[in-house]
């Protein structure tokens, strides 16, 4: 960023414009992305794809300008006369308008446990609530945010008027200096599945673009502790598996990847798990719910039915 703010004194080319607008938005930096953005999209606009304004769009909504941001999309598909995603921006819109109408049915309150950095993918279990958050005794930094890396957390349900000082880690051989993040845990107890950067037996696997992806793995409850810590057999080194969900029936493990022959960046995908922890090959779950975007985090509801999925971060 520094090497771009420098050189884009002289040189506002497309080129270095989308560079820096990109690199403050990778980097969750949104004030800075929605200016170069702004910039990009209003000198440029004629040879810009969709992506550039979608990247404009959801930089206006993280900083809190809602209109704006719709403003942006509509403009565009109108000039682009692309009816079909002009409809569904609309219907989104009119969605959001009606349960606005219908008022605050719920109270939120920010837990003491949180900090400026980032704790998130929060589930009870049992009388803890198990999350993911920023490494609080690490001098290492993940350079895309320079915060700490991200390790699993257990809290008490009944401290949560307390701040993260009680909070422990979650389990000395699920986290390590790479990537935990996001979990399913069975009913049981016994078998918990994980998100965590491309990292076993203390080795780290890039890719060809030296990329760290990420994998999900399953680990057993042994001697009052997580053993057998194995990746599951559909990951891969070259695109990411990550963020585990289970069905009800625990029959159904659904995760998000971008993984060759997708609708988009992340979509959705669910696999059978069988006897003997064998996996049927992994399958897209459709446009329903996938799209040329990204679908990452699924939750499964009580229902079983219900799959809702919003945009842990590889390295």
């Amino acid at each position: 960023i520094p090497l771009y703010e420098e050189l884009i004194l002289i040189n506002k080319s497309s080129d270095v414009v989308k560079n820096l607008a990109d690199s403050y938005y990778n980097t969750y930096q949104m004030i800075e992305a929605a200016k170069w953005y702004a910039y990009l999209t209003s000198i440029y606009s004629e040879n810009l794809d969709e992506d550039y304004f979608f990247k404009y769009s959801q930089s206006l909504k993280a900083i809190g300008d809602y209109d704006k941001a719709s403003e942006i999309l509509t403009a565009y598909y109108s000039s682009k006369n692309e009816i079909d995603k002009l409809a569904k921006l609309k219907s989104n819109l009119k969605y959001l308008e009606n349960i606005k109408a219908i008022g605050d049915r719920f109270s939120i309150k920010n837990l003491a446990l949180n900090t400026i950095n980032s704790e998130f993918g929060a589930a009870q279990i049992d009388s803890n609530l198990i999350y993911t958050a920023t490494k609080k005794t690490s001098n290492k930094l993940y350079r895309w945010n320079n915060q700490n890396y991200l390790d699993l957390y257990s809290h008490p349900i009944n401290k949560l008027n307390l701040n993260d000082s009680i909070s422990t880690n979650y389990s000395n051989t699920i986290n390590t200096k790479m990537h935990e993040g996001t979990f399913a845990i069975t009913k049981d107890r016994k078998t918990i599945y994980f998100s965590r950067n491309n990292f076993n037996n203390g080795k780290k696997k890039i890719d060809a673009k030296k990329i760290s992806n990420l994998k999900i793995y399953r680990a057993s409850w042994i001697e009052n502790k997580w053993q057998d810590i194995v990746e599951l057999p559909f990951n891969s080194d070259s695109f990411s598996t990550e963020h585990p969900a289970l069905s009800n029936d625990e029959k159904t493990l659904f995760f998000a990847s971008d993984r060759p022959g997708g609708f988009g960046s992340f979509d959705i995908y669910a696999t059978k798990i069988q006897q003997g922890n064998f996996y049927t090959q992994p399958e897209n779950l459709g446009s329903i719910i996938n799209t040329d975007k990204k679908e990452q985090f699924p939750f499964i509801a009580s229902d079983n039915v219900s799959i809702s999925s919003h945009s842990l971060i590889n390295s």
